[in-house]
């Protein structure tokens, strides 16, 4: 873990922006629960999220791990938020990182296997995962688990650990390394008042909604490993204001993200608030 990747003052600028785009969803009728893992209403594209992305002390982090210049030339993933709405939620232990991702002459490709049903690897990457933490994780707030010493070579045998953060840390993880979320224990709910089940047969949300946790999934890999036909898919979710996966490094594997209907507003990069930071990691 990076303690203050983003300094205390950013996390809280990059939080409230998160609460105010959560303010304007919610009160449209959205209401984000489940897993916690959010992607509708532009939640991947939104001031939060690329505040997160664009701080320098991020991006240093994946520039110190793939020995490259940090400013342009590294890319970045655009997941899905992380939003806790109650404490009741949580992630079984998994890796994200699907077989048919490698590195073949130093870039990003798929090889077709020889009897046409799909690829076959040749060079597995360890991609690192990250979580830019907004909200405290502690045992009493819930928050991310994982199995410390994992690794492709070493898998399924070691015991998971909560992983204690505050607002700005990066938590970091290989691959390869099984990780989830954990909630705290169970407390006693409020009482449900009459407002609130008139709200719940509206399919309005209950009262303001207040996130619990928030965390922002990130992944960077050096351009170079990024082929061009890439970007533009990439352009047009950004617009579009939809979400994809940290493992999305390839066409083959983008394309499980199909943009959402374009939004009315700009694209981010039109925004008061979008820096160069934030442009150098994007194309």
């Amino acid at each position: 873990m990076v303690q203050g990747a983003l300094p205390a003052e950013e996390a809280r600028v990059a939080l409230h922006a998160i609460q105010n785009w959560l303010a304007e969803w919610t009160s449209k009728g959205g209401c984000p629960n489940g897993n916690g893992l959010v992607a509708a209403g532009g939640a991947g594209q939104c001031e939060g999220a690329w505040r997160a992305r664009g701080a320098t002390g991020v991006q240093d982090v994946f520039a110190n791990i793939w020995n490259v210049p940090r400013h342009d030339a590294l890319l970045t993933s655009m997941d899905a938020l992380i939003l806790w709405r109650e404490r009741t939620q949580g992630v079984s232990l998994h890796r994200d990182r699907p077989d048919s991702l490698y590195l073949e002459s130093g870039s990003l490709s798929s090889v077709p296997r020889p009897d046409g049903l799909g690829v076959r690897p040749i060079e597995p990457i360890r991609l690192v995962q990250s979580l830019c933490v907004l909200t405290k994780s502690t045992a009493e707030t819930g928050g991310f688990i994982c199995c410390p010493g994992e690794n492709f070579d070493r898998r399924d045998d070691l015991p998971w650990k909560r992983v204690h953060a505050q607002p700005g840390d990066l938590i970091c993880w290989d691959s390869g390394c099984r990780h989830g979320s954990k909630p705290p224990a169970p407390v006693n709910p409020p009482p449900v008042t009459d407002m609130d089940r008139a709200a719940r047969r509206q399919r309005l949300p209950v009262g303001p909604v207040q996130p619990v946790r928030v965390a922002v999934p990130i992944c960077m890999v050096p351009k170079s490993w990024v082929k061009q036909d890439l970007l533009p898919m990439r352009r047009t979710l950004f617009e579009s204001g939809g979400s994809a996966n940290h493992d999305s490094w390839s066409v083959d594997l983008f394309v499980r993200h199909p943009a959402p209907p374009t939004r009315s507003r700009a694209a981010p990069d039109q925004a008061d608030w979008w820096t160069a930071n934030m442009g150098s990691v994007f194309s």
